[in-house]
């Protein structure tokens, strides 16, 4: 039987807001608190003229600097999201993995001669070292970082910690905001359901006691709350943690939602909408450069 519960949602703003919309329809409660967030950095020069482009997020197509003179140049995507961001944003040959970055090293390797110029437009610390791994595969590859991931500020994270009690479940998007968040989960002792967008977040909370830790059948969003509506109704905490106005609420049986619609491409669009695209994991607690390890 479906319950309600109450998710605290960590991902960075603004998708934070779509993945709360989703968790609604669901008939769900949401805590939109930021684990990260994120800032434009100053571009360095490019090393390189470029063949093709690369973004493993839409942060990376957000705070680049679009240049007119590389409109035709192709553009590889980790990502069906971040590919109709970078059409967005002015380019006119996108071409999308639509998986991780090992499938986007395939579709690069696939589209692109050796010795090709490429530049991977993204983190300031990327989770992995895609550049580094074209270089070896032949190519003339560099990463130039364009934005940045911080932690948010203690004081942005209060109201978090003071529902803390009341939350059954966290989702999460990234390596990063999963340590963050695993961190605050062994400093106040907090048990409850943790629905992890990759294994490479599942292990943040691995050696953590008084976890359920789910991992998504594919690093997208679609899955993850897939995974989250299997386990709804299964509430982690007793009701006398909860108080008697929560333990009521879950007692009490509630609709099934609507199914969340299936999806083939992803979707980190703060807009929500009826587009068809998953989510894209990643370092930055949404969309952002995931490690070649994230399934």
């Amino acid at each position: 039987m479906f319950r309600p519960m109450l998710v605290w949602v960590t991902r960075t703003a603004p998708y934070n807001l779509l993945t709360a919309h989703r968790l609604r329809a669901m008939g769900h409660s949401v805590l939109t608190v930021p684990l990260l967030r994120v800032a434009a950095v100053e571009p360095s020069p490019p090393g390189q003229r470029s063949d093709a482009l690369v973004f493993t997020s839409s942060h990376g197509v957000r705070h680049h600097g679009f240049a007119p003179a590389q409109r035709d140049l192709p553009v590889f995507t980790v990502g069906d999201h971040t590919a109709e961001a970078a059409r967005r944003a002015g380019y006119a040959d996108v071409r999308s993995a639509r998986g991780n970055v090992l499938t986007l090293q395939r579709l690069i390797v696939a589209s692109l001669p050796a010795g090709a110029r490429i530049a991977h437009l993204g983190a300031e610390q990327p989770a992995g070292d895609l550049a580094g791994t074209l270089c070896r595969l032949g190519y003339q590859a560099e990463h130039r970082a364009v934005y940045r991931s911080q932690d948010s500020a203690p004081e942005d994270l209060e109201g978090a910690l003071a529902a803390l009690p009341a939350v059954e479940a966290i989702t999460v998007h990234s390596p990063r905001a999963a340590r963050a968040a695993a961190e605050i989960v062994r400093a106040t002792g907090w048990f409850g359901m943790v629905f992890c967008i990759s294994s490479a977040c599942a292990a943040e909370f691995r050696a953590l006691g008084g976890l359920l830790v789910e991992t998504a059948a594919r690093p997208d969003e679609a899955a993850l709350l897939s995974r989250l509506r299997t386990y709804a109704g299964r509430s982690a905490l007793p009701a006398a943690r909860l108080g008697p106005g929560r333990a009521a609420v879950l007692a009490r049986p509630v609709s099934t939602p609507p199914p969340f619609p299936s999806r083939t491409a992803n979707d980190n669009d703060p807009t929500p909408s009826s587009r068809p695209c998953p989510a894209e994991p990643g370092d930055g607690g949404s969309p952002d450069d995931p490690p070649p390890s994230a399934a």
